[in-house]
C-alpha cells in the first residue's frame, strides 16, 4: 500500500454535525434501554408491559392504582 492510499484510508476527524448526530444517538439509545417491564418511567409511573418499542419511541402500559375516596 502506497503512502497516498494510507492517508485516504485513515478517519477522518467528525465534524460538529457529525458529533451531534452521533451525541444524540447514543442519548437516544440510553434512554430507550431504561424502559423495561417493572422499571419506571421518567414521570415515575411502572411499566408493566411493553406493546412496542422502536429506535426513539415505546408503547407501554402502566401500572394504575385504584383511587379510594377518604
Amino acid at each position: 500500500m502506497t503512502q497516498q492510499e494510507q492517508v485516504e484510508n485513515q478517519p477522518r476527524p467528525l465534524t460538529e454535525e457529525q458529533k451531534e448526530q452521533e451525541d444524540y444517538k447514543k442519548e437516544t439509545k440510553e434512554k430507550m434501554a431504561k424502559f423495561v417491564v417493572g422499571g419506571t418511567d421518567t414521570v415515575g409511573n411502572i411499566i408493566k408491559r411493553i406493546f412496542s418499542k422502536g429506535d426513539e419511541f415505546v408503547i407501554y402500559d402502566i401500572r394504575s392504582y385504584a383511587l379510594t375516596a377518604g
